[in-house]
């Protein structure tokens, strides 16, 4: 009698089949998988294999190059590249340079400080004017250096420091570098000048754009309660400055009260503490100005982050400030002007424009350098004494 297995078979994989007389029903037992006593391989179909059918010959190539006409060479093979070093490139639109200048701005805070006295009587009593002087000039530095991270122009180490935080041209401003020259003047270290004197050579920069040293010494000039014209750094012999040496005016009396801030941050005829080193930059006393003028209401106050700000905007900057040449005795910056530009600025452009006079032009008539050049020669000169200022000084 057959057992019930052996009747109905065993349905399992063969490999697992303990009762050898049963007929193995397994769905994979067909003749390509593995037969009933195969104790190895793996449990997989074979591919029937396909017939290849291998031509009689090789068709001719129809598409032929003609290389008959082409000839070796040994040369150059970047001879004709655009690599080559005597291939010029243009831009599509070219970059443009200038120099800006702000001749007119001590004037413009000067004026500020008269429009704030109105407003607030008791303002001499906090403040003075060489303060308001040297604050508005430090954030045009830290505007100058802010422009030039923004347009990959190198930076010196201090302005490092300092940044860690219709014509179809693209114009780009060069600035010098942030000022670092120390200069020994009235027994104290007075840092952040252009040069080590105010010569032929630098006389421009003086006159242009502003010397942070020269309003340190202004700074201490005022402590000093003299109503009287003064030396600044730099002023070489039988010279003396005048209002067109950017941050010098002579110093009137001034409130104890009004400059004891100023000496508290350390700027005084003793020291002058500023950082980065030789930069002239006082940050306790910037912050002091700007907390000050803060508490004011004459004008409207807003916070400016430097390394943030655009370097585009400013259309100001392509009109050109013209003095009138016919004005003896008259400082180009304060007379009669003419603002040409192939702009169609609107008004308050064209204001800009003479507020700031970023291109600045110097007229002298008579060849009475007055009306722009930062120094003045002493009169009477001594007759065995040459003229401080050669023709070199009005030629550049």
């Amino acid at each position: 009698m057959k057992s019930e297995s052996t009747l109905k078979g065993y349905k399992g994989h063969p490999l697992k089949q303990k009762n050898k007389l049963a007929p193995n029903l397994w769905k994979g037992n067909n003749e390509n998988s593995p037969s009933q006593d195969s104790s190895t391989g793996p449990e997989k179909s074979a591919t029937p294999a396909t017939k290849r059918v291998v031509p009689a010959k090789i068709n001719k190539p129809t598409a032929l190059h003609d290389a008959s006409k082409q000839v070796l060479t040994g040369g150059n093979p970047f001879s004709n590249s655009a690599f080559m070093h005597n291939v010029v490139e243009h831009e599509l639109y070219m970059r443009e340079t200038f120099s800006p200048c702000t001749p007119a701005l001590t004037q413009v805070t000067r004026d500020v400080f008269t429009q704030l006295s109105i407003d607030k009587p008791d303002l001499t009593k906090r403040l003075i004017p060489e303060e308001l002087d040297y604050y508005a000039e430090a954030m045009l530095w830290f505007r100058i250096i802010g422009l030039k991270a923004r347009n990959q122009q190198p930076l010196t180490p201090e302005e490092t420091i300092v940044v860690k935080s219709c014509l179809g041209t693209s114009l780009r401003p060069t600035f010098p570098p942030l000022p670092t020259t120390v200069i020994q003047w009235q027994g104290v270290a007075i840092p952040d000048n252009f040069a080590a004197a105010i010569t032929a050579a630098s006389h421009n920069l003086y006159e242009e754009l502003p010397c942070l040293g020269i309003h340190l010494a202004a700074l201490i000039t005022a402590q000093n309660n003299d109503i009287s014209p003064w030396s600044p750094p730099g002023v070489p012999a039988h010279t003396h400055a005048n209002q067109n040496l950017i941050g010098y005016h002579p110093t009137k009396l001034y409130r104890p009260e009004a400059y004891a801030s100023v000496i508290d941050v350390g700027i005084s005829a003793g020291e002058v503490q500023n950082y980065p080193p030789n930069t002239g930059l006082n940050f306790r006393l910037m912050k002091r100005t700007s907390e000050f003028l803060s508490s004011l209401t004459t004008f409207k106050t807003t916070d400016v982050s430097f390394p943030t700000l655009t370097e585009y905007r400013g259309t100001a900057q392509l009109a050109q400030y013209i003095p009138d040449p016919q004005q003896p005795r008259v400082r180009n910056i304060q007379g009669l002007t003419t603002i040409r530009t192939i702009n169609n600025e609107i008004p308050s452009q064209i204001g800009v424009s003479i507020v700031f006079a970023p291109r600045y032009y110097k007229e002298s008539p008579n060849d009475n350098f007055d009306n722009w050049c930062c120094l003045s020669p002493d009169a009477p000169l001594a007759a065995d004494v040459l003229n401080p200022l050669p023709a070199a000084w009005f030629e550049n």
